[in-house]
C-alpha cells in the first residue's frame, strides 16, 4: 500500500512541479529533495536495530499520511503552490529513504539465507506492481479529478499501510548489552562497510547507478514524456507502467528462482545492459520504442538491484543488517547530484547530450569497479 501511495504521488507532484514551473531544473530539483534524508537512514537504521523495525516502519508511514494530508487538503481548497509542495517533498524525504530500510531488514531478520532471494523477489514485486497500478491510477485520478481530490487516494492507502504495518513481526536483533548511542552505531556500520571489500565494492556500485542511471530514467522522464514524446499526463503514466512492468517480470524471475548463483557477475552485467539500454532511450523518437525500451530498463535495473539488496543483506549478517542497509541509503546521495547536474545539462547541452554523457561514465566506473574489487565481488563465480 505503501508503493502504491508513492508512486501516485510522484507521478502527480512530478507533472504538477513541470506543468507549474516549467522548467526542467525545477523538476529534478524537486526530485532531489525526496531523498535528501539519506543521511539519516544510518541512524534510524541504526535505532530500529535496537527499538525494532515494526516501531520504526509504523512512526514512518503516520508521518507519511500526515504529509499527504497537508497536499490534499491544500489541492482541495485551491491553495496549494509549488512552494508548498517543496516544502513537504523536503519534510518527507528526510524519512522516505529510511522506508527501504526498514523492509529489507524486516525480511532479512525473519527469513532463512536460503530463502532470502526468493523473499527478496516477493517483496519486490509488491512494489512492482504497485509501481504499475500506482502510477496508471495516479495520472487517471489526476487528470479526472485534480490533484486535490486525487490525494485522497493516496491519504487513504498511507493510512491503510500503517494499519497493515501494525500486524508485522516484532523481531528485535540479539544485541551485546552495550548502552545504544547512535554515534557509535553508526561508525560501526560505516567501518564495517570499508574493511568489507565486498560491500565496499557494491556501495560504490549502489552510489554509481544513483548519480548516472536514475536520473534518466527518473529524474528526467516526465521531461522526455512532456517535451520528446509529446505526451500528457496519462502518457507518463503509461510509461512508469511499462517500467514497473519489466520490473515487476525481474522480481518474478528472482522470486522463482531465489535469485543468481553468481551474484557479483549478474550485478555488474545487468548494470552495463542497464546503461546501453538508457542510450537508446535518449535516442528513441517513436513512443513504441521508449515503452519497449522502458520495459527492458525496467527488467534489467530490477534483477540488478534486487540481486545487490540480497547480497548486502546477506552479508551484513542479523547484528549490523539495519546499519548496513542505512549505509546503504547514503549511495542515494548520488541521486540529487545526479539530478541537479542532469537538469542544468538538459537545459545547456541537450536532453541527448545529458543522456549520453551519463551512460558514458557509468559503463566506464562500472567496469573499472568490477576489475579493482575483482576477488570480493566476483569469488561467487
Amino acid at each position: 500500500m505503501t508503493s502504491w501511495a508513492q508512486e501516485m504521488e510522484t507521478l502527480i507532484l512530478n507533472w504538477y512541479i513541470l506543468v507549474a514551473t516549467e522548467s526542467v531544473v525545477m523538476l529534478t530539483l524537486f526530485a532531489s529533495l525526496q531523498f535528501i534524508g539519506t543521511l539519516l537512514a544510518p541512524a534510524i537504521g541504526s535505532i530500529a536495530d535496537r527499538a525494532g523495525r515494526r516501531a520504526v516502519l509504523c512512526c514512518l508511514r503516520a508521518c507519511y499520511a500526515m504529509l499527504a494530508s497537508i497536499l490534499m487538503v491544500t489541492g482541495i481548497t485551491g491553495t496549494l503552490t509549488p512552494e508548498i509542495v517543496f516544502g513537504v517533498a523536503l519534510l518527507t524525504g528526510l524519512i522516505r529513504p529510511s522506508d527501504l530500510v526498514m523492509r529489507n531488514s524486516m525480511i532479512g531478520d525473519t527469513m532463512s539465507s536460503n530463502l532470502l532471494g526468493s523473499a527478496m523477489g516477493l517483496s519486490r514485486m509488491t512494489m512492482d506492481s504497485a509501481r504499475i497500478a500506482g502510477a496508471m491510477a495516479g495520472a487517471g485520478l489526476f487528470a479526472t479529478v485534480g490533484l486535490g481530490y486525487a490525494y485522497i487516494g493516496v491519504v487513504a492507502f498511507y493510512s491503510l499501510s500503517l494499519l497493515l504495518t501494525l500486524g508485522t513481526s516484532r523481531v528485535k536483533p540479539d544485541r551485546d548489552g552495550q548502552p545504544f548511542k547512535i554515534v557509535r552505531e553508526v561508525k560501526d556500520g560505516l567501518v564495517f562497510t570499508w574493511k568489507t571489500p565486498r560491500i565496499k565494492a557494491l556501495m560504490f556500485y549502489a552510489f554509481l547507478v544513483n548519480f548516472c542511471a536514475f536520473p534518466i530514467n527518473m529524474g528526467v522522464l516526465p521531461f522526455a514524456a512532456k517535451e520528446v514524446f509529446g505526451l500528457t499526463e496519462t502518457g507518463l503514466g503509461q510509461m512508469m507502467a511499462m517500467f514497473g512492468l519489466g520490473a515487476l517480470l525481474g522480481s518474478l524471475v528472482i522470486a522463482v528462482t531465489g535469485g543468481p548463483k553468481r551474484r557479483g557477475r549478474n550485478i555488474v552485467g545487468y548494470i552495463v545492459v542497464w546503461y546501453l539500454l538508457l542510450t537508446g532511450f535518449g535516442f528513441a523518437t517513436e513512443v513504441w520504442q521508449a515503452y519497449v525500451l522502458l520495459f527492458l530498463i525496467g527488467f534489467s535495473q530490477g534483477i540488478s538491484m534486487l540481486t545487490m539488496s540480497i547480497a548486502l543483506l546477506d552479508a551484513a549478517g542479523p547484528v549490523m543488517r539495519g546499519r548496513i542497509m542505512g549505509v546503504r541509503m547514503l549511495a542515494v546521495y548520488g541521486l540529487p547530484i545526479g539530478l541537479a547536474l542532469g537538469g542544468w545539462l538538459v537545459e545547456n547541452a541537450g536532453y541527448v547530450n545529458m543522456v549520453l554523457l551519463y551512460c558514458g561514465i557509468g559503463v566506464v566506473a562500472t567496469v573499472t569497479i568490477a576489475a579493482v574489487w575483482r576477488e570480493a565481488l566476483l569469488r561467487d563465480g
